[in-house]
């Protein structure tokens, strides 16, 4: 019975510490407009959505690059309804 409370407790302290990983820091866009600061920067936003709370991680390494793109000055076209990345 000890052993598997402490099994039990061992495999807890690693499913939360699986859980307990630090955010990727966003990086400060430099170059560019201050449009496209203003949009890398909600392009990250919106990767971290994904991320976070859509678990949806295709989408947002999708945008995290298109957010590393802008944030290098780079002039993207919008979206296009129904694109899939």
């Amino acid at each position: 019975m000890k052993k598997t409370i402490s099994i039990a407790a061992i495999a807890g302290c690693l499913v939360l510490g699986a859980c307990a990983s630090e955010r990727a820091q966003t990086p400060q866009a430099q170059a560019g407009t201050e449009f496209t600061r203003a949009l890398a920067q909600e392009y990250y936003a919106y990767a971290d959505q994904q991320r976070l709370q859509a678990w949806d991680y295709g989408a947002s390494n999708y945008f995290r690059r298109k957010a590393d793109r802008v944030a290098q000055g780079e002039a993207l076209p919008p979206e296009t309804p129904g694109q899939g990345w």
